[in-house]
């Protein structure tokens, strides 16, 4: 594919641009494990693409910008939710809507006290004084050593640890956007580099389908004040669109990732391309290089998964961060696996690129789109709980956690919910240690954020609601000491307080590490406010582990139903020395989830690619169970393959495999 390189004057307020060697399209081999599923497939490799040209804008004071004007109001500025394929999650949509279940509980009943939260607890940036009437906000918070900053759709404010507002800038200020497309903000405090990095994506024009060109924005504070100088830096995506980046740090890299849609023959073309990484040497964003060093891998970097998130990797003061950069992300609209990918060396900035990044697949629990979420006061007006991509990401001490949206039926329970997925991973060996989803009965959580404090405490902010609720900020914890698979009962930030009007939730919520205290995260969620027309607000608070009095028991998966497309193989007269496959399908026909093992036990010259694999199915996914007979001799042979389950109905299947060889 021929990827389009904006000219230099089409980047506004350009001070210096570096275009770093010629465009290469080397293949780098990279390594995946054996996958354990036949529902997942194998990474590709990844393909290098054009070196990045990243262009430096300069700096700029946070005291030269102007203030945010209050109630400063533009068009509602909603970039479309972009998934590979639109049309499919619609649809899923439309059914899911025609029965989104009531709800019997109430606040009381659900939610813990806030009284749990420790330190400051105060208003985030609302609807109205957000620089737009922007819809969803994309809340994010970070603290750094005296201050607190919450960006959204489309503005930062900074606030000091009591809450005291000290400010409130537009993004769009800060960048040089002017009134140019913007959305997708991510923000990050570095507690190596002492430094603040803030993300977001833009469009060369106001609205999405007259526009041609996106870019990456990056900002990195010149100290830990950030009400003092920013550095900025501006990132065409060539042809196309990086959809909802994310924002990554480790030792030496730092990573934005995107999802590419098609800008041909306008941004809003809606054709799903694949992944793409930008890789930026983090020693040259911290210095204010004018050219700093940087990889680009154009898409598609993974186009068997949706929306690749690299993590903010964290350690204890003075302790060094690992050089490998971890990202991960899952397959669109279900998942059964997890891709896990790891950026090493160094960005050369060349011809050929210094960083490779290496993937690693591991089964998870089936991972499927959530149902959307109805709240207090109106059967019509449902809050948009997403879809199942990762929503955040994070290192520390060894262990990835990464959490997003998912489907499940809580314990008690008889309908599916809106869930949250959590899943650990042991990063020296790949292994999956926790995965589990947390729900409530009669209840819908959505867009968790997730932060690890000093003693590898999981605290996490969401949102959520249900037919008694409006939609509320909520804060939860998992102890390193408690049982795994679990989450303490959330502790409510702030109530909803009336209908929310809009049309669009989420798209994720906020969390990060004080780095002058880390037993302390400050959280940031959404909730609805006073108002109309998109009336959310967020709400800021400072917590620590634990939260809530004792673990919360992870939803007993409701078991499915399990089909068989053939109970028989029968293999008439195959030659010696040829081999013969046959397949079946093994369908989950009911709402559940459905495991399925598949035995060891077939012997010589029998064989199954599947023999003694696991398979997780939601409801209606399947998979397939090949049979091969490669004789050796003449004559009829027999074996038994059986199938263990969780389908109380079907605990142990017995699958007849006959053959039949001849001379050849």
């Amino acid at each position: 594919m021929n990827f389009r390189i904006a000219p230099t004057a089409a980047v506004i307020g350009l001070i210096a641009v570096l275009t770093i060697g010629a465009g290469s399209h080397a293949l780098r081999s990279v390594s995946a494990a054996q996958q354990t599923t036949p529902t997942a497939t194998n990474p590709p490799a990844i393909v290098t693409g054009h070196p990045a040209a990243l262009a430096s804008r300069g700096s700029i004071r946070y005291s030269d910008l102007p203030p945010l004007a209050p109630r400063a109001r533009r068009a509602i500025r909603s970039i479309p939710r972009r998934v590979p394929d639109f049309a499919q999650y619609l649809q899923a949509l439309a059914a899911l809507e025609a029965a989104p279940g009531t709800g019997a509980a109430t606040l009381a009943t659900v939610q813990a006290s806030i009284a749990e939260a420790v330190g400051a607890n105060f208003a985030g940036i609302d609807e109205p004084n957000s620089d737009c009437q922007c819809e969803p906000p994309d809340t994010q918070v970070a603290a750094g050593p005296s201050d607190v900053v919450e960006v959204v759709n489309v503005a930062m404010n900074v606030f000091d640890k009591s809450g005291n507002f000290l400010g409130a800038k537009s993004l769009n200020d800060l960048f040089g956007i002017g009134s140019n497309f913007s959305t997708d903000p991510r923000i990050r405090y570095d507690t190596q580099s002492g430094r603040w990095f803030i993300s977001m994506l833009s469009l060369d024009n106001a609205k999405i389908n007259l526009s041609h060109n996106s870019y990456f924005n990056l900002a990195i504070s010149k100290s830990s004040d950030p009400t003092g100088t920013w550095t900025l830096y501006q990132y065409e995506t060539p042809g196309s669109l990086g959809d909802q980046p994310g924002l990554g740090i480790s030792n030496d890299k730092v990573a934005i990732t995107g999802n590419a849609f098609s800008c041909s023959p306008s941004c809003n073309s809606n054709q799903f391309l694949g992944n793409e990484v930008l890789v930026i040497d983090k020693s040259d964003l911290v210095s204010g290089a004018t050219s700093p060093r940087a990889d680009f891998y154009p898409p598609p970097v993974d186009n068997n998964s949706f929306t690749i998130l690299p993590a903010h990797e964290i350690a204890a003061t003075g302790l060094a961060l690992p050089d490998t950069l971890y990202m991960a992300s899952v397959q669109y609209p279900t998942a059964s696996s997890i891709v896990v990918f790891e950026v090493t060396g160094t960005p050369s900035g060349g011809k050929s690129h210094g960083t490779l990044i290496s993937p690693t697949s591991r089964p998870i629990g089936a991972l499927d789109i959530p149902p959307p979420a109805p709240q207090l006061g109106t059967s019509k007006q449902l809050i948009d709980s997403g879809d199942n991509r990762l929503q955040d990401a994070e290192w520390r001490d060894g262990a990835l956690w990464v959490a997003g949206d998912s489907q499940c039926i809580p314990a008690g329970d008889s309908s599916a919910r809106a869930c949250m997925r959590y899943i650990e991973i042991l990063t020296s060996s790949m292994t999956v240690n926790q995965d589990f989803d947390f729900g409530t009965s009669n209840f819908y959580y959505y867009y968790p954020s997730i932060a690890l404090d000093q003693s590898d405490n999981l605290i996490t902010a969401f949102s959520g609601s249900s037919s008694t609720t409006h939609p509320s900020a909520y804060v939860s914890s998992q102890l390193s000491t408690d049982p795994p698979n679990s989450l303490r009962a959330p502790a409510i930030l702030a109530p909803g307080v009336a209908i929310y009007d809009g049309t669009r939730w989420g798209d994720y919520s906020g969390a990060g590490i004080d780095p002058s205290d880390q037993s302390t995260a400050w959280v940031a969620a959404e909730f609805s406010a006073p108002g109309s027309s998109a009336n959310w607000g967020t709400e800021i608070a400072a917590v620590q582990a634990p939260i809530g009095a004792s673990p919360s028991p992870t939803p007993t998966p409701t078991p499915g139903k399990l089909a068989l497309s053939k109970h028989k193989f029968n293999f008439d007269r195959v030659k010696i020395g040829k081999v013969a496959v046959q397949n079946a399908k093994v369908r989950n026909i009911a709402p559940g989830t459905l495991i399925v093992t598949i035995q060891s036990g077939l012997a010589p010259p029998f064989s199954s690619p599947q023999s003694g694999q696991t398979l997780t199915l939601g409801y209606r996914q399947s998979a397939t169970i090949a049979i091969q007979f490669a004789p050796v001799a003449t004559g009829e042979q027999s074996e038994t393959l059986r199938l263990t389950s969780n389908d109380p109905r079907n605990p142990s299947v017995a699958i007849a495999v006959r053959g039949n060889g001849r001379a050849p």
